[in-house]
C-alpha cells in the first residue's frame, strides 16, 4: 500500500508516524493533541470533523498544532492559534 511506503519512509528520517484504519478521528486527533505536548505537530487529514474536534480539544499549553488537509494545497492551520 502507498500509505505504508510513505509511511515507512518518514519514519526513515525520524518522523513519528501513526496510521489508522478507516474513519477513526478520535483515534487520529488524540495521538496528535499527545505529541503536541511535547513538540510541534502537523496532522494531515481530509477530514472537517478532525479540525472541529481537535479544536474543541487542544489545551492552551500545548505546543503548536497543525492541521493540513489532505485534500487541498493550502497552508498548514495552526490549530491552538484558532481558538
Amino acid at each position: 500500500m502507498l500509505i505504508n511506503i510513505i509511511s515507512s519512509s518518514l519514519r526513515d528520517i525520524g518522523c513519528d508516524v501513526i496510521n489508522c484504519e478507516g474513519d477513526a478521528e478520535c483515534e487520529i486527533m488524540h495521538p496528535a493533541i499527545a505529541a503536541s505536548q511535547y513538540g510541534s505537530t502537523t496532522l494531515i487529514g481530509g477530514d472537517n470533523d478532525l479540525f472541529v474536534l481537535l479544536l474543541y480539544s487542544m489545551k492552551p499549553d500545548n505546543k503548536s498544532l497543525f492541521f493540513h488537509s489532505d485534500k487541498k494545497i493550502t497552508n498548514p492551520i495552526r490549530v491552538n492559534k484558532s481558538k
